[in-house]
């Protein structure tokens, strides 16, 4: 219980993060797998499948706001929402130059029906979100808002995998432990532990500040991945919805 209830604590600290602290943001946003635009056209193509109506489409748990981005090229207008008021700042401060309109929710995503009209928005994305809700109470949420025929598009990227079968079986087993501890990309060392650094809880105080058994886990993942970048891939699941 003990535990559980530090995790809990960490996790809700790690989130709380001030706008001005431009050196996470940046690391954070540098450190974030893309989503290709396949993945992306995957929910585009359901929802034209469902619906002809494109009109409001809404981010939920913003963030930085790299969702609400893409989402701005097919939807003339955005809604971003988040719990936290210095996710949403940063994300003001990175889509001031977005096509067509948006406008900022400063709320849980359980809460969005007492901010929004019911049946108002044509497309609702949680991308990484649903697992730091009250499920049930956060799609009921969803479900008001979304109009008949909307499209909820839930999804979650996985563990980084080493792409060449080589490194994956001599270099996967560290980087697994590194994760017990708490897309596409080439990394080396160094941002590999960004990524780490900006994603995981106690990670940012943990890495070169005296944890010796992780510190020990990077210095042996360095070894087995060598000089240069590598490449990694990410598995994501999206579940894709349509509201009644």
């Amino acid at each position: 219980m003990e535990f559980e209830a530090q995790r809990k604590q960490d996790s809700e600290d790690f989130w709380k993060v001030e706008a001005d602290d431009h050196e996470f943001w940046d690391a954070y946003i540098a450190s974030r797998p893309n989503y290709s635009q396949s993945f992306y056209n995957i929910i585009h193509d359901y929802h034209s499948a469902h619906s002809s109506s494109n009109n409001v489409a809404h981010d939920v748990g913003c963030g930085t706001g790299r969702v609400a981005a893409e989402l701005a090229l097919h939807y003339p207008h955005i809604i971003a929402s988040d719990v936290e008021a210095d996710h949403l700042a940063v994300a003001k401060s990175c889509l001031t130059s977005l096509p067509g309109s948006i406008s900022y929710t400063h709320s849980r995503a359980e809460e969005l029906a007492s901010h929004h009209p019911p049946s108002s928005a044509d497309l609702i994305a949680a991308a990484e979100v649903v697992v730091l809700m009250d499920r049930d109470a956060g799609l009921a949420s969803f479900s008001q808002i979304l109009k008949p025929g909307g499209t909820l598009a839930v999804w979650f990227y996985g563990r980084p995998t080493f792409s060449d079968s080589t490194l994956f079986a001599h270099a996967q087993p560290i980087l697994d432990k590194i994760m017990a501890r708490n897309w596409k990309d080439e990394w080396d060392i160094g941002q590999l532990k960004e990524y780490f650094r900006v994603l995981f809880p106690g990670f940012r105080q943990a890495i070169g500040e005296g944890d010796e058994q992780l510190n020990a886990l990077f210095a042996e993942l360095a070894e087995a991945m060598g000089e240069g970048r590598r490449q990694f891939t990410w598995p994501v699941a999206l579940v894709l919805a349509t509201r009644r």
